[in-house]
């Protein structure tokens, strides 16, 4: 018998017997996990015993809860959490501690007065409470942690997967991780291009740039990707041991600098590692402001680096894989798109001339309209001569074949004689150019034509991107032993990654049927050639869409005599008259003519009109809506490729608002089989190429329309 008079004595007395039989009766109901030891089921209890007895040792019995039991429960609780209880163990686990104890007393045949047994109950329940709680919040805390590590590898691979630009995905990525796990981020790569290589991020960007400079102060590899610890390790590591710098070391002030600038607490540093080869390293860092990194950490930032160079391997072999193909595409495409516009380019003067040609030879035009008809021709002769012209340029320049002839000439006479001959385009838009220059020669070796066909190409171009009321400026300025030339205008604009691709031959930055420009990309690409055959270079800036460009170009002087050019004006006239009627074809039809390009609207318009049409012209597809809403046109004749919105769009307008299906004539001079199909699978009756015969163009309107009469 044992000779407590008390349970706080028996406690206290007796407590390792009590914690054998605890831990004897835990194992023998198989509570405890595999491989837990006697140490670690022991835990706690005796001090949970001690602060029991204490509390039944007051004269007056104390409330059952206390500081110190709470305390001792929730060090229990955080214990069977690591040791990967559940709630029904750990409740099984305090009635079997009970049940130890008063059994201990039973056997022993010790008594307890019911008061004591009272308190003895409500201490152990309280201290279940307090464990049972300790434990909930940490399941919760984990499981928070958990949902939290599944979302930021959720968004890591979103990232990680949404482009192939490694650059700009890691940069994402960097970001993301400043923003979830740490406060400063560093991923550098082996062996890939990237031009910001290793790409660091920081919580404050504006820290960024101190912390790049104080990595490139270093020079030991170990040091220069901004963490104190070895490049690239076998496996992930988790630090943050003070670094000792010696005094010694020819990088310490440097070292010194980059941990204050750091000001790291923890980090962890893990390989991406594939299984070709390592692909660089991540680095994850904390300072003071947030809690020092765990090892229940280092998996989740394991797994991080392990799709980041999944990532990077798939990127390097899918370039490598497409490479060869991408090349094939962008030739097969150039091609498609250069066939394309070179189609429209040629046949667009073509019909004119063709048109008015036809007009001309049936000898009923006025003696006014028929001059109107010639200057027509002529000036389309031209620019089709134009563009065969830069088709044998740009051959010869592929090729090697152009050569200049070189002579003493004044630069300033060249310059004053294009600007001359371009100046009524620009008046038409009514576009202002300033000229500024300087008052002495600008003597060079060069040859004359080409120069002038150098900057021929630049002013028109200017001329072409500039909007109305718009201003373009030529300056010629002596640079020591260089002149320099430089067209700029207010015009569009040029975005910066379009800058360097403007002078390869046939870029067009939108070769589409919408494209709001015509030309076939030849012109820049012909006048680099050219510059750089003076000895010279040529080079394009803008601030943006919007903000206007210059193009600049440099001619090294020569110090012989000039030779001065004449300036010629080429002059321009109006036309206003109207075509007599002709013997009635098609009295009584109206038709709508569509075409952005003014010559070809007037030509269909006058062929129409003269075979009795009543003919209603439209410059584009906003303005032949507005049109077609008034005029119940029995035809619509429209070219494909215009500014904005195409063809395409406006019969799609059209059949939205038309219930009666008006007759749809495409005239365009894209003539490839796959423009003809998809046209008529858009819902064009009839397909016409530039140039069309005038006979053809009635003859077709007559028909359609024709077709169109309901059966009497």
């Amino acid at each position: 018998m044992v000779q407590s008079t008390t349970l706080g004595e028996v406690l206290v007395t007796h407590a390792d017997e009590i914690v054998q039989c605890f831990v004897s009766a835990l194992r023998e109901n198989g509570l405890p996990p595999a491989g837990t030891t006697r140490a670690q089921l022991v835990d706690h209890v005796p001090r949970l015993l001690a602060e029991i007895a204490e509390r039944l040792k007051a004269p007056t019995r104390p409330r059952a809860d206390s500081p110190e039991i709470e305390e001792t429960a929730r060090e229990h609780g955080t214990n069977r959490w690591e040791l990967g209880y559940d709630i029904e163990q750990l409740t099984r686990e305090f009635d079997v501690l009970r049940h130890c104890i008063l059994q201990f007393c039973e056997e022993h045949q010790c008594s307890i007065p019911l008061g004591e047994v009272d308190v003895f109950t409500g201490c152990l329940g309280a201290a279940l409470a307090e464990a049972i709680a300790e434990y909930v919040r940490h399941r919760d805390l984990d499981t928070k942690e958990r949902v939290e590590a599944q979302s930021l590898l959720y968004e890591a691979g979103d990232i990680l997967i949404a482009s192939l630009d490694i650059q700009a995905t890691l940069r994402r990525l960097s970001r993301l991780l400043v923003r979830r796990l740490s406060v400063y981020c560093c991923i550098e790569l082996e062996d890939f291009e990237v031009s910001d290589n290793p790409l660091l991020a920081h919580t404050d960007p504006a820290r960024e740039d101190s912390l790049r400079q104080a990595i490139r102060a270093t020079t030991n590899p170990g040091w220069r990707h901004g963490y104190p610890f070895a490049r690239n390790p076998e496996r992930a590591q988790l630090g943050g041991a003070t670094v000792t710098v010696t005094a010694d070391d020819e990088d310490s002030d440097a070292r010194r600098e980059l941990l204050d600038r750091i000001e790291a607490r923890s980090w962890i540093v893990a390989p991406l590692q594939t299984q070709h080869a390592l692909q660089g390293t991540l680095v994850v860092v904390r300072d003071s402001s947030a809690a020092a990194y765990a090892a229940k950490d280092v998996p989740l930032v394991e797994e991080l680096a392990r799709r980041i160079a999944m990532a990077i391997d798939n990127a390097r072999l899918y370039q490598k894989a497409q490479q060869e193909r991408q090349r094939v595409e962008r030739a097969l495409r150039a091609k498609d798109e250069f066939v394309a516009v070179i189609s429209h380019e040629l046949r667009t003067p073509l019909n004119s001339v063709s048109g008015w040609l036809t007009l001309l030879r049936t000898g009923q035009l006025s003696a006014d309209r028929a001059e109107h008809a010639l200057d027509i021709i002529d000036r389309n002769c031209k620019a089709q001569a134009r563009i065969v012209e830069d088709l044998l340029d740009i051959s010869r320049l592929v090729t090697g074949n152009i050569r200049i002839h070189p002579a003493q000439l004044d630069l300033t006479s060249v310059v004053d004689m294009v600007v001359e001959s371009a100046r009524p385009a620009a008046e038409a838009k009514r576009i202002s150019i300033e000229r500024e220059m300087e008052e002495s020669e600008a003597i060079l070796r060069g040859d004359s034509q080409r120069l002038q066909q150098v900057v021929w190409n630049l002013l028109t171009n200017a001329i072409k991107f500039t909007p109305k009321d718009g201003r373009i400026r030529v300056s010629l300025r002596r640079n020591r032993s260089t002149l320099e030339l430089t067209i700029a205008d207010s015009g569009e604009g040029i975005p910066a990654h379009v800058l360097p691709k403007l002078f390869e031959p046939f870029y067009q930055l939108d070769s589409t049927t919408a494209r709001r420009h015509a030309g076939l990309g030849l012109g820049l690409a012909i006048v680099r050639y050219l510059v750089e055959l003076h000895g010279g270079s040529v080079e394009a800036s803008s601030k943006g869409l919007g903000h206007g460009a210059a193009f600049t170009i440099r001619l090294p002087m020569s110090p012989a005599i000039s030779t001065t050019l004449g300036i010629t004006k080429i002059p321009t006239e109006s036309f206003s008259a109207t075509l007599p009627a002709l013997p009635v074809a098609l009295t009584g039809t109206k038709v709508l003519v569509v075409d952005d390009e003014q010559d070809t609207r007037e030509l269909v318009a006058t062929i129409l009109e003269t075979a009795g049409a009543e003919v209603r012209v439209a410059p584009g597809a906003t303005e032949a809506m507005e049109v077609f809403t008034s005029f119940m046109a029995d035809v619509v004749v429209t070219d494909i490729g215009m500014p904005g919105r195409d063809g395409f769009d406006l019969l799609r307008a059209m059949r939205e608002m038309d219930e009666r299906r008006v007759p749809t004539i495409a005239l365009t001079g894209r003539a490839s089989e796959d423009d003809v199909t998809r046209a008529t699978v858009a819902g064009f009756d009839l397909y016409l190429t530039k140039p069309v015969e005038p006979s053809k163009l009635v003859t077709t309107v007559a028909d359609l329309v024709q077709a169109a009469k309901p059966p009497s």
